[in-house]
């Protein structure tokens, strides 16, 4: 604001203070002499109002600013910190399983990590139930998905109704070889002679069983035969077999 140096009268600065904006202004006012007077910017002094003065002229791009980081170490994250999982159980039914809704499959997932170990040392113990739902190859993407996880061979637990898992099958007849382990004389186990009975009670319409792989372990690294054991333990848990016909 404009002051009179030493003049504190109020009728004189409202004077001083119309002179100024004239001059200001570029209008010219010869009873005005501008040497008599100074401009003085009336800057925050406290934290609250610079503050204050901040947030009146930054706020929103404050805001854009701290959404663009969130969405950045979000996407970070997700992209190069995945959330790691001790054991991957892989879903295969015609349709999204009936009943089998999303709090179907969270209560599913809260029992087995019950039983799963920390297998990958990160101080969690997490388990992922992907489900792969389609009705006949015609699905190009779910077939894809599943083709592809039983080529790569690094998850061997599986839950399957009867269509998908005489489908897995045929396509393993075809090609020579048998997909999963033959358990107790069978090699798929109903979901309710399990761990997840209680859970699965009056809700598995599809008639789901638990199946496990049968790993070839020629050529295979050391990290992946580890990571066999531990799959083999966890489906030994669950399903209450022995571990001496899985580990055979």
């Amino acid at each position: 604001m404009f002051f009179k140096k030493n003049d504190k009268s109020d009728k004189k600065k409202y004077k001083e203070f119309i002179a100024v904006k004239k001059i200001k202004q570029g209008i010219k006012d010869d009873t005005f002499n501008s040497s008599e007077y100074e401009y003085k910017m009336d800057y925050p002094t406290t934290f609250k109002d610079k503050w204050r003065n901040y947030w009146y002229h930054y706020a929103f791009r404050t805001f854009i600013i701290i959404l663009a980081v969130f969405l950045a170490s979000w996407i970070i994250k997700d992209t190069f910190f995945p959330q790691k999982y001790d054991i991957t159980i892989i879903v295969v039914s015609d349709i999204y399983l009936g009943k089998m809704e999303e709090e179907y499959v969270a209560d599913l997932t809260l029992k087995l990590e019950e039983y799963v170990d920390d297998y990958n040392k990160d101080g969690q113990k997490n388990v992922l139930l992907d489900v792969i739902a389609f009705n006949d190859v015609s699905n190009n993407a779910a077939y894809t998905k599943l083709m592809a996880i039983l080529t790569s061979g690094r998850d061997i637990i599986f839950i399957t109704d009867i269509n998908k898992y005489n489908h897995m099958n045929n396509i393993a007849k075809e090609q020579g070889v048998s997909v999963f382990k033959e358990i107790s004389d069978t090699d798929r186990i109903p979901i309710e002679d399990t761990v997840l009975d209680k859970i699965v009670k009056d809700r598995d319409n599809n008639k789901l069983a638990l199946s496990i792989i049968d790993v070839d372990y020629q050529n295979k690294s050391e990290k992946q035969i580890e990571s066999y054991k531990n799959q083999l333990e966890f489906f030994y848990k669950i399903t209450k077999t022995t571990s001496e016909n899985l580990l055979d």
